[in-house]
């Protein structure tokens, strides 16, 4: 059950990152009322969390989840963002030898 209160946040997280015009996930950011649709499954996973955890505990919970997934969307964009090694390379060979 709390895992749905999970994906509600992420998924509220997720949309808010990429309606930023400085995400590097796609080309462009999404349109700007994607913001309140974010803010509309935000507050779903607020009401279930109420079902499901005290108040402190839903805040609290909402707060982490948010601020962790907001931390770590940026970086997720460079693992997508790197170049593979090239395999024509001779290995042991060195410039100049």
């Amino acid at each position: 059950m709390s895992i749905l209160f999970f994906i509600l946040i992420a998924t509220s997280a997720l949309i808010f990152f990429l309606s930023l015009e400085h995400q590097r996930w796609q080309k462009k950011s999404l349109p700007s009322y994607f913001r309140f649709i974010a803010l509309a499954i935000l507050i779903a996973g607020f009401v279930y969390g109420l079902r499901l955890f005290s108040l402190g505990t839903t805040l609290f919970s909402i707060c982490v989840i948010f601020m962790l997934l907001l931390s770590l969307l940026p970086f997720l964009s460079l693992l997508k963002n790197q170049m593979p090694m090239s395999t024509n390379k001779k290995i042991g060979t060195q410039n100049g030898h």
